[in-house]
């Protein structure tokens, strides 16, 4: 079973290039062409859905009393005052009330599906970021930092490196990057 986070790609000039946004979600497994499971006494059983699978990977986070945070695995104490009865999804017709437990089950499935998430954002800035980086490079500029350069394309009136890392800046600088970036 795999829970996967993708970027968006284009294909230019035979090369993928992560799109600045998009993400696409993907939840697979491997299964046999036969659906049912043989056991060797004789028994069959049908095999999981990829849906069926991802709830038993969760569902001793979903039996918990508290729901965990995934990295550091302490309390996500957001959720506390979440659950509120009262308040319905409504999408133009009459829903009934979430349960406290669906709303307990949702939440954990969001943050189980928020470390990939997060990877692949991590990835596709990692990626806009060494492009960058070369491009300095390129340019002669690698040594200087990030307030020098801003106000160097200032004096020069280059809205074209501006523009690039304000945009940089704006998705933010990926974990692994962070030393060499604000150094």
């Amino acid at each position: 079973f795999k829970n996967l986070w993708l970027p968006l790609v284009n294909i230019k000039d035979g090369q993928q290039t992560p799109n600045i946004t998009g993400e696409i979600h993907v939840m697979t497994q491997w299964l046999p062409a036969e659906m049912k499971q043989v056991f060797s006494d004789g028994r069959e059983k049908m095999q999981l859905s990829t849906r069926q699978m991802f709830n038993k990977q969760i569902w001793h986070k979903v039996s918990q009393k508290f729901i965990r945070e995934p990295i550091y695995g302490t309390e996500a104490l957001y959720f506390r005052n979440v659950y509120n009865p009262n308040t319905v999804r409504i999408n133009g017709e009459k829903v009934e009330a979430e349960t406290y437990k669906n709303t307990f089950r949702r939440h954990v499935e969001e943050l189980n599906h928020a470390v990939p998430y997060l990877e692949c954002l991590e990835r596709r800035q990692l990626n806009a970021w060494n492009l960058f980086k070369n491009e300095l490079v390129e340019k002669g500029l690698e040594n200087r930092g990030l307030g020098e350069l801003r106000l160097h394309w200032q004096d020069t009136d280059n809205l074209e490196m501006l523009n690039k890392l304000q945009s940089l800046m704006l998705r933010g600088v990926p974990s692994a990057l962070r030393p060499q970036v604000w150094a």
